[in-house]
């Protein structure tokens, strides 16, 4: 299976484009081979984007919106871009995330920090263990941040054990 920057393919957001782009082509009646040629693409390419397998790129997108008379963010699926915070959107925890994930020096780092947040979205020991550890620790967040991880860390463990047996 190929993979992306964002993992594999087909994903979520590749099979609605691809879902977009061919019910655009429909209605504007060309075929594969057709709107290939008008987006200087070969009807392999176009296949693939219509099923999901390929990201699609900024150029790609501008070829698309002209032979299909679309507009751009036709292409885009609506969640895709119906939560796209502006920086005045955000909370200024939230503007610390962002800024010390800027720092993370590889995308290997970025990419891991990523899927341990994913992770810790789903994790829910009751919201009330990470309050209450911030409450007891503030003057020590190196030791609630270990603590939390480490408890996280266990509860995963055996979570995942117990889904093996």
């Amino acid at each position: 299976m190929p993979r992306s920057e964002t993992g594999d393919l087909p994903n979520r957001h590749t099979l609605k484009m691809g879902e977009l782009i061919r019910k655009a082509r429909e209605e504007a009646g060309l075929t594969q081979e057709e709107l290939a040629k008008k987006t200087y693409r070969k009807k392999l390419a176009v296949h693939q984007m219509e099923t999901g397998k390929v990201e699609i790129n900024a150029w790609t997108i501008v070829y698309l919106s002209e032979a299909l008379k679309k507009p751009i963010t036709y292409f885009y699926p609506e969640w895709d871009t119906e939560y796209d915070p502006k920086e005045d959107d955000l909370s200024d925890l939230e503007k610390e995330l962002i800024l010390n994930f800027r720092f993370f020096e590889t995308d290997g780092l970025k990419r891991l920090f990523i899927k341990f947040t994913k992770l810790f979205s789903k994790y829910n020991p009751g919201l009330d263990f990470a309050d209450m550890l911030y409450e007891k620790t503030t003057d020590n967040l190196d030791y609630a941040a270990s603590s939390f991880i480490e408890s996280y860390y266990k509860s995963a463990v055996e979570n995942n054990t117990a889904e093996d047996k």
